[in-house]
């Protein structure tokens, strides 16, 4: 199994410069712009497939927009998630940005909880995780880290991570939180197929993780250039 689970940093390492969109509109004719993959849990889980406690709620708290989000409730080294494949597989020589909003609310302690799994074929997978500091580990290459970056609580984090994809020591990892650069590495090997599913929620748990809730809300996936906040 391979995992690459995001963690906490500073600086800019293996990426060319690329200037982060500002939001959904970027054509020059102000149409709005389209991504490979978008979706803000309204209604139904559609597209998505869930595993265990992973629904569609109304809130508190406020969606970032629309009227859902998703709710992932999961108890020690279980996971709550919602997993959906990308329209097409994403290989070797591309960038792609992932870029959610996470809401971790107070009332439990934080100190194992993986809250994005974007997957290549089989169990090749790069995780989002706090412990309580937002991290990076690979089995691709039996690494992580940690930062001093603890994600706040009770509010809305627009997370975006971008995944140079190759195999060492091409590939490169940043994640950014509302806007800021937090964490990156560079030299690892970030292939394993091509990238062709995201998974989010609580996509795991670990047992000494307390029962945990996180909520996720307007997801989206591209190759293209970075998607930026709201």
């Amino acid at each position: 199994m391979a995992i690459l689970i995001a963690f906490a940093g500073c600086g800019r390492v293996g990426f060319d410069d690329m200037q982060a969109d500002a939001g959904a509109v970027s054509s020059a004719d102000g149409a709005r712009r389209t991504y490979l993959f978008e979706d803000g849990f309204e209604g139904t889980l559609a597209p998505w497939n869930p595993l265990n406690n992973a629904v569609v709620d109304s809130g508190p708290p406020a969606p970032i927009e629309g009227a859902g989000v998703l709710r992932a409730q999961a108890a020690p080294a279980t996971s709550a998630r919602a997993e959906v494949m990308l329209p097409r597989s994403v290989g070797p020589g591309a960038d792609l940005f992932v870029r959610g909003y996470f809401y971790l609310p107070s009332g439990f302690s934080i100190t194992d909880l993986s809250l994005l799994e974007i997957v290549q074929p089989g169990t090749e997978n790069l995780v989002v995780i706090t412990s309580p500091e937002l991290g990076l580990f690979t089995t691709i290459d039996n690494m992580g880290g940690a930062s001093s970056y603890v994600p706040p609580r009770d509010v809305w984090l627009c997370i975006e991570t971008r995944i140079r994809i190759a195999d060492a020591p091409i590939g490169a990892v940043e994640i950014s939180v509302d806007g800021v650069l937090q964490f990156q590495t560079s030299g690892i090997d970030t292939f394993a197929g091509g990238i062709n599913k995201l998974t989010t929620g609580v996509t795991w748990a670990g047992a000494a993780q307390p029962d945990s809730v996180v909520y996720v809300d307007d997801v989206i996936a591209d190759d293209v250039e970075r998607i930026g906040c709201r």
